[in-house]
């Protein structure tokens, strides 16, 4: 919980926003939309300003809070899926602010034909771009990025398309889940 508590602490040091988005930690009206028993495994984190969120998917009972996946829930057309394994590869994106939200959407039309039009991928170069573009826009994220790469080290390299990429294959459908 170490890492979580030192986010929660950024963020109330930082008017409860981060890049594009703004904390919803630990509000449940968040979650209104969901069944009593779905909300028993999820803990809201970040919502962008089109009501779509952030959330800490607790499906995994012998694993701490922070080792649950993280899920980007979509109120618009966007895929709602698991897009980190864990709370630190959900810091590491964070770097990219609202890009994430054009990246899942390219990793939705990815996912959709098969994995087989690599031209919907978001590469190295434009991620490091965005992530630029981003801390210059939020001076803030310059703090946040030398934090997180203290906890975060061993996983810098990886894209967040990556990152989702993994995280979608590694842990159970959401979507299917949401639905059951």
């Amino acid at each position: 919980m170490e890492l979580f508590n030192w986010f929660k602490n950024f963020l109330a040091e930082h008017n409860n926003q981060i890049a594009d988005f703004s904390s919803v930690i630990e509000n449940k009206e968040t979650l209104h939309n969901f069944s009593e028993a779905q909300q028993q495994l999820l803990t809201p984190l970040l919502e962008d300003g089109s009501n779509s969120f952030f959330a800490i998917w607790s499906i995994y009972p012998e694993r701490e809070l922070e080792q649950q996946p993280i899920v980007w829930i979509e109120c618009e057309s966007n895929p709602t899926a698991v897009c980190a394994n864990n709370f630190r590869e959900f810091l590491l994106i964070l770097e990219y602010g609202g890009n994430l939200h054009r990246y899942f959407s390219k990793l939705d039309f990815y996912l959709l034909e098969g994995r087989v039009k690599e031209s919907y991928l978001v590469g190295r170069k434009e991620c490091a771009d965005d992530a630029l573009k981003i801390e210059e826009e939020y001076p803030e994220m310059k703090v946040f990025k030398a934090n997180v790469a203290i906890h975060c080290k061993d996983l810098f390299g990886k894209t967040p398309v990556q990152i989702f990429l993994n995280a979608f294959d590694t842990n159970p459908n959401f979507d299917e889940w949401l639905y059951q």
